[in-house]
């Protein structure tokens, strides 16, 4: 990396750290683009080289959401877990902490998402992470449930991005609290797993539904 380019990201990081704490002061509405480039001494024109305010926002929670991969090293504590549903909950557990942390900030991050307009690594590198993860932890827990493990996975991933939406949605959400969530993704995780940990019909059904026999969408 060149001098250049270095400065480039720690002015962009800079930015994208300065956006998040003024989001979090002011409130993402009441945020402008030439308050955020005052406060972090650049120009109006170097923040929105990095983006508008939905794109600073989707940038902040991206950058958080790849962290915890980066963390990991590999690492999803699958082996840890007694189970396959306490598995998938320990896997997305940190996502969760992330988002209730600042529950209207995800809300406009969900609402962006949600309106098509932007795009995000939640729908592209975190999906393909998550879903090779749960693939990981299916086989691991359900080794004889192999050849489903990538359809399984993918329906997971789904109910998990399900279950974000509507929890930041929910009037019942509180700042800092995911135990709401959290108790909802073990309901869904339940519907795909009995106690003894094998898939049931319904969830058979389930991915029959989106895809073929070959593992196809269909």
């Amino acid at each position: 990396m060149t001098a250049r380019q270095e400065q480039r990201l720690a002015t962009e990081n800079t930015i994208l750290a300065t956006a998040e704490q003024h989001f979090v002061t002011h409130g993402y509405q009441n945020a402008t683009i030439r308050a955020i480039a005052a406060e972090a001494n650049v120009s109006t024109g170097s923040v929105m080289s990095v983006g508008d305010k939905k794109t600073l926002l989707i940038r902040i929670f991206d950058t958080k959401i790849a962290a915890i991969h980066q963390s990991r090293n590999g690492h999803t504590g699958i082996a840890d877990a007694p189970n396959p549903t306490d598995a998938v909950l320990a896997t997305v557990s940190p996502f969760l902490t992330i988002f209730a942390k600042h529950l209207d900030l995800s809300r406009e991050y969900f609402a962006t998402l949600v309106s098509g307009s932007h795009s995000s690594i939640i729908f592209n590198e975190l999906a393909e992470a998550l879903e090779r993860e749960f693939a990981e932890l299916i086989m691991h827990f359900l080794p004889q449930h192999a050849d489903t493990a990538a359809s399984a996975a993918h329906a997971l991933y789904l109910g998990f991005l399900g279950v974000l939406v509507v929890w930041a949605g929910s009037i019942d959400a509180t700042v800092g609290d995911v135990q709401l969530p959290t108790t909802e993704l073990r309901r869904f995780v339940g519907f795909f797993f009995t106690s003894q940990g094998a898939p049931t019909t319904e969830l058979r059904r389930f991915v029959d539904f989106f895809f073929t026999s070959q593992g196809a969408h269909s």
